[in-house]
């Protein structure tokens, strides 16, 4: 069984924020284990974060989007790139300096 869900009619065509998403992952959850098919159809706008959210939704649950256009669809591509993208994680040398008032301060800066 297949459950589709009408994001325009759930959330509108203006999506701006992650927690939007929420309402789309309660639908998938209470569907049990139906394939869901999360269809954007009329929705015009949504934010880089209710994209990326959205995405997690879908890999955790393997739904799939449909009918994405316009700026919807871009910013639907370009978050989908970027989570591709390995990012790799900096092990710098950075250390904490404690200073106690405005003329430690001075001087610290003063070593630059």
């Amino acid at each position: 069984m297949e459950k589709n869900i009408k994001v325009l009619d759930l959330l509108g065509p203006d999506i701006r924020s992650r927690s939007n998403a929420g309402a789309i992952e309660k639908i998938i959850k209470e569907s049990g284990n139906a394939k869901c098919v999360i269809d954007m159809e009329g929705v015009e706008f949504i934010s880089r974060s209710f994209a990326d959210e959205l995405l997690e939704i879908c890999k955790k649950s393997f739904s799939v989007i449909v009918n994405t256009h316009g700026v919807a669809d871009t910013i639907i591509k370009i978050v989908s790139k970027s989570r591709s993208i390995r990012k790799e994680k900096h092990k710098g040398t950075e250390k904490i300096v404690k200073l106690r008032d405005m003329a430690s301060l001075e001087l610290y800066f003063a070593t630059f």
